[in-house]
């Protein structure tokens, strides 16, 4: 059950990974436009909060992991670490235009 667990936890963590990359043409563009956010970058950002709150709650099960095996305490870390770093990487997409291509748009 405890290799259970990890296994779907690496599996939510990688699915920022696939959003991200699902949705970087529209990011991108909206970027390279000046534009606010569109429903698709919307929906990126609505999906990394359900992948986040999954995570949220697969890590509060780590007690009852840690409880049945000591031996997975440097899994429960790395799980951890790899949540930190993969969780944020897609939301950094979600950036708002610069203003210097405001102000070229409007010259």
């Amino acid at each position: 059950m405890v290799i259970l667990i990890y296994i779907l936890f690496y599996l939510v963590s990688i699915l920022p990974i696939f959003v991200t990359i699902r949705y970087r043409g529209y990011s991108r563009v909206d970027y390279m436009e000046n534009k606010r956010l569109r429903w698709e970058r919307r929906i990126m950002l609505f999906l990394c909060v359900i992948i986040g709150f999954t995570h949220i709650f697969i890590l509060c099960a780590h007690k009852t992991i840690i409880s049945y095996s000591s031996e997975y305490k440097p899994l429960v870390f790395s799980a951890f670490a790899f949540f930190l770093f993969y969780s944020f990487f897609p939301l950094s997409w979600l950036e708002k235009p610069k203003s210097y291509i405001k102000q070229k748009k409007s010259k």
